[in-house]
Formats: C-alpha cells, structure tokens, sequence
C-alpha cells in the first residue's frame, strides 16, 4: 500500500457518528469496517449498493476506489474515480487518487494531469503537491518534480518524505551535492527510513566516496535492512577499496536474502571468476539480463542454451564494449563447430575485421532496428556473445591456448611498419588510459607516469591511445624531452580495422587494461598489460598470464594505486626485450 492510499484508508476511517444499523451512514461505517479488516469484496458490494443510491457522494467514490487500488484493479480504480470526479469536480482526494491508478497503470501523462487538477483543488495541502512531483518523476521529468517537492516542503517543512524525493530528482540530474544533502536531511527526520539510507548509498557510489558508501550502508544493515541493494552496493565499495573478502563475504549475505537477485548474482559472478569457478561465474554473469540497463537485443529467436544445432542457424549477438566483443569472438570457432551455420550481428566498426577473419559466418553490423537478415525465420537459435562461456569454457581445460584468431590486413600491415621505421628500432605501441568513468581512475594512469620506458634505447613508440591525446603529448614531450609516434590517419575507436593493422604492426604492446590490449591479444602481438589493484573480471588475481590470450604477459599493482613498481618492473623487462631483439 502506498502512502497516498495508506492516507486515505485513515481518511475513510474518520467517518463517523452514532446511526441506526440500516442507516446509510451505519452501512458506510461497515463498508469502511470490512475494509479495514481486508475483507474488500464485502466492502466493496456494500459501497456499490450505496453509490446506486447516492450516486452524487465522493465519499463512496473515494471508498469504492481506494478498495480497487488494493485489490490491485487500477483500471477499475480508474473508472469509479472519474465517475466520482464527474459528480464532484472540485475533489483533490479523488483527483489525488485517480493520480495513483494511473501511475500504476504507467498513464504518467494522464496522471500528472490528474495531479494537478489535484493541486488545484487543494493548493495548500503538501502531500498533493508531493504526489504531482512522483508523478513527473515517473514521466523523466525531473525539473518539475523538483519544483513540485520544493513546494511540498515549503507548505511543510520538515516532510522526510518529501525530502527523501527530492534526493531523488535531484540525483537524476547528477546534482548530486544538493541530492546528498537531501538525503541527509530525510534520514535525519526519520532515521527509521531505511530506504533513504541505500537511497544516498547509491549517490555516494556516483560520487564514488567508496568510506562514504560503506558507513552509510553499514548503518543500514545494522537497523535490520533486508534489501539486497544494501549489501550489493556495499560489496562494490569494498571490493573498489582492495577489501575483497569482505566484499565476497557481503554479497554473499545478499543472496543468502534473495538468491536470486539479479545484481547480487552478477557481483558475484566476479568473486566465482577471481576464484576461477569458471561454469559459476558464467551462470551468474546471466543475470545481467535481468538489469533494467541491460535489455537483451529484441530478436525472435529462443536462446540458444546448448541444445542441438548441427544443420541449425544460430544467430550469435555482440555485447557490452567493443573489447568484450573482441574477447568473446574467440569462441565463435566453438560455435561453428557445433552448429550448421552461424550468423554474428556485432559493432558495426569490427564487420570488416570480423569478415576477413571468420569467412564461414555471415557478419553484419547492429543497427536498430535490426538489420532484417538478423530476422530471417531460417535461424533457429540466438545467443548473447558472453553466454557462449557456459557452453565453451566451463574449466581451464576448454580453453584453446589463447591463440590468436583475428586476422589483420596484411598488406596495410606492411605499409604502417615501413611508415613507423627508425634505423631498426623496436615498434613499441603504448595506451596509458581508459575513458569508462567507473573504472578511470583506477585503470588509467598519466602518460608522464610511463617516461621511465622512453628512456630504454632502441625504441620507437607509438600512440596507441584512443581520443584526443594532443594536450597530454605535447606536454609530455615538452617536460620530458621523448617523443611519441601519433598517426593522425587512424582513429582507433572509427577505423577499427586500421587500428588493427596498426596494433599487428607492433613488435610490442604496453598498456593498461582497455580495447587496445583486447585486439592485440586476439592478433598475437607480444602484449604486456598492465592492471590496477582489483581487476575486472577477464584478468583474475593471482595469474601473470590470461588464458584468454597466450601472448599476454601480466603486470599487477602490489598496492592500490601504486603504479611506479609496475612501470619500474615493465621498465627492466623491457630493456632486456630490447637488448636481446637487438643481438
């Protein structure tokens, strides 16, 4: 039951007054009764009969309406609330409660039509005002719903509710000081609130103040919350923070409230990866279809779940970055093998790439909506890209070696080394950053953080940096006196297939963790990958190898954030890479 109708029960409940028993008013009393006691079909006859008697009475309309909100008959709501609203058309309680039905029923333009008919019908009364300002936040629109909670709480301050609301809006618009400190203020006026507290949790994860997160959920749990989103965005502070046991442990808490919670199960999916529990970590990493940010793609076909498909067409799908689509590529041979004909829809930026090098499957490009080929009723199957691990990499063991199955153009190969050639030095292409905002500033570091690598003799490096480097080169150059390689013909993230050719062109790869170290480990190039501290989910913990991806060779952060050892120790390797290239 929501508030708005938790109101008007105590509403309908104040109606009163000492009548005969076959009274209208004695009869409306034991509607209300059996209403208040759940008994709503006993309730509702007994108010319908009274509304053919008194059909002008918005009482009976209010009753009748607030029975079919909890039966959860919002369009017969719906129905009894107009017609109360066409005898009585100054109500705000029943323009206030048609709002509601219509909310349920997602009619938020109507509903917010209905709001303010309510607001001006009782222009002074603050919770009204606060259901017009739900009613545009259901509808996206967040500047009036914050005008409308700013008034609420002018005509009563203090509202926790309404300050708790006004977090909320103000969160949508990334206003996430003035968010935050509304949070505050509700869980101050009502500590009891335990929703307010996740509520600020998650805002404190955008601002990623991970202590802040994990002080204010942990006042949640210690109150005796049971929502899951409580431990699930607690894990994700530990585990940002290097504090991954307690975060395990943390998820696990979640599921053992909800095994089945979507975002739960897909945090753990990392844990059971770390723990190399690979056929877990895959079946976990399935909920992600259950996320509301994650829809899969709107084709027809049933999942492929790994039923029988020789002589079948299996549509396979890419997803999520263009690195996880590189990476997730290397089991399409595992498909072909077990399935008639395979077809890949994929970004489109890879469908030259992809073509030349997997001739038997039919790639085209995603497009919304899909291209029509994708809809053909000749293909039996469909599957997500990232699915395939249930099927291929259940262990260690079903992973092919890492070898290399990406086929760059050779003849542009050929000429990108000629144009980078320097009296026989070494080609040693570098990428230093990541531009995903959650992981930034954990995975990326600063181009001047490499310098000491500039100073090994017989290099020539070159940017493989994806976006607009030209500030941090020139800087760079200008403080430290190196120079590095930028092909202004290649545009790393518009010519995929390029790019590829220019990654193959390299005796060597140093990077941090990003598409770049994707595409050389699918090409076969020498690739020394650099990774932060508390790593995603393709590179594990422990392992200075991937099997991914044989031709990886790992570096990892003894300490969060401590870069300078990793460089140091990517620096002495490299000398000795160079010197024995050299002799």
């Amino acid at each position: 039951m929501n508030r708005k109708t938790r109101r008007s029960k105590k509403d309908i409940r104040r109606r009163g007054g000492n009548k005969s028993l076959h009274s209208p008013q004695a009869r409306f009393e034991k509607a209300v009764e059996y209403f208040q006691s759940g008994e709503y079909r006993k309730a509702r006859q007994i108010a319908e009969r009274l509304t053919d008697e008194f059909p002008k009475t918005p009482d009976l309309y209010q009753l009748r309406g607030t029975i079919a909100l909890h039966e959860g008959q919002h369009n017969q709501a719906e129905k009894v609330l107009r017609q109360g609203l066409f005898h009585s058309p100054d109500s705000a309680v029943l323009a206030d409660l048609l709002g509601t039905a219509l909310v349920y029923q997602q009619k938020y333009e109507e509903a917010i039509a209905a709001c303010r008919r309510a607001v001006t019908n009782a222009p002074n009364d603050g919770g009204v005002v606060a259901n017009l300002g739900n009613a545009l936040m259901l509808a996206g629109d967040f500047p009036s719903a914050i005008e409308a909670f700013t008034e609420s709480l002018r005509i009563r301050p203090g509202n926790a509710k309404a300050e708790g609301n006004l977090g909320g809006a103000l969160k949508k618009l990334d206003r996430l000081e003035e968010a935050e400190n509304a949070y505050r203020r509700s869980i101050e006026l009502d500590p009891s609130e335990l929703e307010t507290y996740i509520d600020l949790g998650d805002l404190l994860v955008k601002k990623q103040d991970w202590p802040a997160v994990i002080v204010c959920l942990d006042e949640a749990i210690r109150k005796g919350t049971e929502n899951p989103d409580a431990f699930v965005l607690k894990s994700k502070a530990l585990a940002t923070l290097g504090r991954l046991e307690e975060a395990r442990e943390t998820i696990e808490n979640a599921l053992e409230i909800d095994p089945n919670h979507a975002y739960a199960r897909l945090t753990a999916s990392l844990f059971y990866l770390y723990a190399e529990r690979w056929l877990d970590s895959w079946r976990a990493f399935e909920s992600r279809w259950e996320m509301p940010a994650t829809p899969p793609r709107p084709f027809p076909q049933p999942f492929w779940r790994g039923q029988d498909c020789a002589g079948k067409t299996v549509l396979a799908w890419g997803e999520q970055g263009l690195g996880d689509e590189v990476m997730y590529a290397s089991m399409l041979p595992d498909l072909l093998r077990v399935a008639g004909k395979v077809v890949l829809e994929m970004d489109s930026r890879l469908v030259t790439l992809f073509r030349r090098s997997f001739p038997e499957i039919q790639c085209l490009p995603r497009r919304t909506p899909p291209d029509p080929e994708t809809l053909r009723p000749d293909i039996d199957y469909q599957v997500p890209l990232g699915n395939l691990g249930t099927q291929f990499r259940k262990t260690e063991k079903d992973f092919p070696g890492g070898r290399p199955y990406l086929k760059a153009d050779q003849a542009r190969v050929g000429v990108l080394r000629e144009r980078y050639a320097s009296e026989g030095k070494l080609l040693v292409g570098v990428a230093w950053s990541s531009k995903r905002a959650d992981a930034a500033t954990q995975k990326s570091m600063s181009l001047k953080q490499l310098s000491p690598l500039f100073a090994v003799p017989g290099i020539r490096f070159v940017d493989l940096q994806y976006g607009d480097t030209q500030s941090e080169r020139d800087e760079f150059e200008a403080e430290t006196g190196f120079t590095l390689v930028h092909d202004t013909e290649i545009d790393q993230m518009v010519d995929v297939d390029s790019f590829a050719a220019q990654v193959a062109a390299m005796d060597l790869i140093i990077s941090i963790s990003n598409t770049t170290v994707h595409m050389a480990g699918a090409l076969g190039v020498p690739t020394w990958l650099m990774i932060h501290a508390v790593p995603g989910r393709r590179w594990m913990l422990q392992r200075t190898d991937s099997p991914w991806y044989e031709c990886i060779r790992i570096y990892r952060q003894a300490e969060m954030g401590a870069w300078g050892p990793v460089v140091a120790d990517v620096r002495c390797d490299l000398a000795s890479f160079a010197a024995a290239r050299s002799g």
